[in-house]
């Protein structure tokens, strides 16, 4: 059975998921070297904006996987597999979502702080705080995202798998789900 997806509309979602997938590791390729190439820019804010930088690189991976279930989707019709790339899909894109508003956050808070305490900044943000924070921005979203549904569903013997469905709203996603997910109350 395949989509009746038409194609017009197929070709400009490819187009879509292409363009975006280019430039999010074009744009992330050049914070990165220029980060590596001009040393005075490795700074605290910088380090900062390096990490969010290979967060959004790496947001490459789920509009690549987006790009594969379309084409699955529209020339296979329903893949018995698709399930599990769809979970995978909406894992990672929702790791990467998290670690992004993070470093978002942190960014604000680190602009606050050379605001207000704009003669003890460079005591109060350094280069290793700068990476520590960053690092534990990348394993909270880990621990949140990936690890705690895990260990939930041991513990409860509820399915929180379904949770990760849920958050990938991807049109397939509905269409060929075969499981009723209720919602959680």
């Amino acid at each position: 059975m395949k989509n009746n997806l038409p194609k017009w509309k197929f070709i400009l979602m490819l187009n879509v998921h292409g363009i975006i997938t280019i430039v999010a590791l074009v744009g992330s390729y050049f914070v990165l070297r220029a980060f590596h190439k001009f040393w005075k820019l490795r700074t605290a804010s910088n380090n900062i904006l390096v990490s969010l930088s290979i967060a959004d690189g790496l947001l490459a991976i789920p509009l690549i996987l987006d790009i594969i279930q379309l084409c699955l989707k529209c020339n296979v019709g329903h893949c018995p597999l698709m399930h599990i790339l769809k979970e995978v899909d909406g894992t990672i894109t929702l790791f990467l979502l998290s670690v992004i508003v993070l470093h978002l956050s942190l960014m604000s808070s680190e602009r606050f702080i050379a605001i207000k305490f704009a003669l003890r900044y460079q005591a109060i943000v350094t280069k290793r705080r700068a990476r520590i924070v960053s690092i534990a921005m990348w394993l909270w979203a880990l621990v949140v995202n990936v690890a705690v549904p895990e260990v939930l569903q041991k513990t409860t013997g509820k399915d929180f798998r379904k949770f990760h469905r849920q958050m990938n709203t991807h049109e397939c996603n509905t269409t060929h789900n075969t499981t009723q997910v209720h919602p959680i109350r």
